[in-house]
């Protein structure tokens, strides 16, 4: 697993290996031209090293004139690289997904079409969108488990992978901004894709933003890998041709009606998550006609956002039900936690100026809303407003308001809060009193 491949990749040496490659092809340099479009000056000073840094166009031009495949056009490419460079021997094992830690709870739908995207390839890039701490990761690492014999290579932004492993090769091959990593990054797309060749395989890329990446790199790796399907686990869609976007919410939270009902209650996703974290933490607990009530409180004013839920479990192991119910009307991240405030204000200020124009509409409006309403508080065209409100709902700013009809909407009540505090005037500490 450690053992390093080295192939020879002075720049001399590439000058040497494109002049012996078309010797074998029986072409003279101006036939070469011909075949690459590349010109006969920048041949001749290559194969003389004169050429000191090849583009990677024109390495690609050059390799397809020559007809080059496989282990050849690998060696090829690996040459005109950087001095320095060796990329550690691996197979499709070598990053396999983190051990979950736990269950996971209330995505059986989601789990299964992502399974289903990804074992069948029929979408090869797919977009897991969402706020984070929503649970795109864990969604994710279920797919990687429910996948069985297919393999995966796991990759995540927050881990620093080992210099010679093949998270590093991933990450290097992407063109990744992370630590400097993206010198080499075509002799280390060449390896990652000669080692998936024409393998169904399945790339999770968990929490990297679209600065992390190389645009192109992704599409690259996908036409050299005709079996390989990606998963992005991130905030926002990426924008790529082909990509398909699969937006993660928060968790469905109890409707008012089923307060008094602790069975029912227990069958509702978020409730059920806030009750798992609370028997782990709290031995004997259980969901009764005396916390039934509470319980469904906390889950509605957290929004069923995961991250939220198991601070709130948290909680309420040194505070009493009402009381942090209380606490959550005062001031909802508090319970919720600071990390969840930063990244909800940061959602909101990324906003498109449209969107966050018909954002500051909605909230307005009472939960269960409609396109209809939509239209009307906006004053927009339905035709122009329906991206909007898609939008929303893909940065997971807005949810279903219920899962039986889906055309009916609600703003999260933690992003109403966030709008509401930051509309709110700042008084100084003389106006305070």
């Amino acid at each position: 697993m450690g053992s390093e491949m080295r192939i020879p990749h002075t720049r001399r040496e590439f000058g040497e290996l494109l002049r012996v490659h078309r010797i074998r092809r029986a072409a003279t340099q101006h036939q070469l031209a011909g075949l690459s479009t590349v010109s006969v000056r920048a041949i001749r000073d290559l194969e003389l090293g004169k050429a000191h840094r090849p583009r990677r166009d024109t390495v690609r031009l050059l390799a397809d004139g020559l007809g080059l495949t496989g282990r050849e056009r690998v060696e090829f490419e690996t040459a005109s690289a950087a001095p320095g460079w060796a990329t550690p021997a691996h197979d499709l094992t070598s990053a396999p997904p983190p051990a979950p830690l736990d269950a996971v709870v209330g995505r059986a739908a989601e789990v299964a079409v992502l399974t289903e995207l990804a074992r069948s390839g029929s979408q090869r890039l797919v977009t897991v969108v969402g706020l984070p701490g929503v649970g795109k990761s864990r969604a994710v690492l279920e797919v990687a488990g429910a996948l069985g014999d297919l393999p995966v290579l796991w990759s995540a932004a927050a881990v620093a992978p080992a210099p010679d492993s093949l998270a590093a090769l991933v990450r290097t091959a992407l063109g990744s901004s992370f630590r400097g990593l993206s010198r080499g990054a075509d002799v280390a797309a060449a390896h990652l894709a000669e080692l998936v060749g024409d393998t169904a395989a399945v790339l999770v890329l968990d929490g990297y933003d679209r600065d992390d990446v190389d645009r192109d790199a992704l599409p690259e790796l996908l036409q050299r890998c005709p079996g390989l399907r990606i998963v992005l686990t991130t905030r926002t869609p990426w924008g790529l041709a082909g990509e398909r976007v699969f937006p993660l919410g928060p968790l469905p939270v109890p409707a008012l009606d089923a307060d008094g009902d602790p069975v029912a209650l227990g069958a509702v996703p978020a409730v059920r998550l806030l009750v798992s974290h609370l028997s782990r933490l709290q031995p004997g607990f259980a969901l009764t006609a005396n916390t039934a009530t509470g319980v469904a409180a906390l889950c509605r004013a957290l929004d069923g956002i995961p991250l939220a839920l198991e601070a709130a479990a948290a909680a309420l192991t040194v505070y009493p039900l009402a009381a942090l119910a209380e606490e959550l009307a005062d001031d909802p991240f508090g319970v919720a936690g600071e990390q969840l405030d930063t990244h909800l204000r940061r959602a909101v200020a990324t906003l498109d100026p449209a969107v966050a124009a018909l954002l500051a509409r909605l909230v307005g409006l009472r939960a269960g809303w409609s396109m209809v309403d939509a239209v009307r508080a906006s004053g927009l065209r339905p035709g122009a407003c329906a991206p909007l409100v898609r939008a929303l709902l893909v940065r997971g700013l807005v949810r279903c308001a219920d899962d039986t009809d889906r055309t009916r909407f609600t703003v999260l009540g933690l992003v109403v809060a966030h709008l509401r505090a930051a509309a709110a005037p700042v008084l100084t500490a003389k106006e305070a009193m």
